[in-house]
C-alpha cells in the first residue's frame, strides 16, 4: 500500500513517499520488536525513516507488555524498563539494591537474569508506574516466580498502530 505526499530524505535528499510495513522497531533499544503495518518514508537509495505517531503511548503499551511478559525478562527490556522510568543506571540500581556494574551486566547480557532480579524489577517499575500515575498497583504484576522460570520466553513483540481506534487505545498487541 503505497500513499501520502513526497517528501525529501534526511540523508540524502532524494524524494521520499510513505508506504505501509512490519519493521523492527531497533530504535526503542528492544531487538524483538515489530510495528505492523508501520509508516515509514522511504527514499530510492533504499533509506528509510519510520514515523511513530503517538510514541509515548506506544511506550507506555511496551511497558505495561513487558511487566506482564510471563517469562524472564531479557537485559535489554530491563534496560528499556528503566529508560522508560527516566531513571540513570546509578539511580535504578540503588532503588534495586545492586550495585551498578551488577545492573549494567544484566541489561548487557553478561550476567545472568534469575527470578528474583526479574520479580523486583517487574515490582519496582510497576511500584513506580502507580506511584507517578496515582493509579492501584497491577495485581497482575506480580506473577509468582514458578510461573515465570516455566514459562517460554516471547521471542518476537509486534505492535501495531490503530488510527482509527480512541485516542487513547491507538497501539495495541498483536503479538505472536
Amino acid at each position: 500500500m503505497r500513499s501520502g505526499r513526497p517528501r525529501k530524505c534526511a540523508e540524502c535528499g532524494g524524494l521520499q513517499r510513505l508506504i505501509h510495513k512490519t519493521t523492527d522497531y531497533r530504535e526503542s533499544g528492544l531487538d524483538n520488536l515489530q510495528l505492523v503495518d508501520a509508516r515509514i518514508w522511504e527514499c530510492g537509495n533504499g533509506h528509510e525513516e519510520i514515523e511513530i505517531p503517538h510514541a509515548e503511548q506506544l511506550h507506555q503499551l511496551l511497558t505495561s507488555l513487558l511487566i506482564r511478559k510471563p517469562a524472564l525478562l531479557r537485559g535489554p527490556e530491563i534496560r528499556f524498563l528503566r529508560k522508560e522510568l527516566g531513571l540513570s543506571g546509578r539511580a535504578f540500581a540503588e532503588r534495586l539494591g545492586l550495585t551498578p556494574e551488577h545492573l549494567s551486566r544484566l541489561e548487557t547480557g553478561g550476567r545472568s537474569i534469575t527470578s528474583t532480579i526479574d520479580l523486583l524489577v517487574r515490582l519496582a517499575v510497576g511500584w513506580e508506574l502507580t506511584r507517578r500515575e496515582r493509579i492501584e498497583f497491577p495485581r497482575d504484576v506480580a506473577p509468582s516466580v514458578t510461573r515465570i522460570e516455566a514459562a517460554p520466553d516471547a521471542e518476537l513483540h509486534r505492535v501495531r498502530h490503530c488510527e482509527d481506534a480512541p485516542r487513547e487505545r491507538r497501539w495495541a498487541s498483536v503479538s505472536v
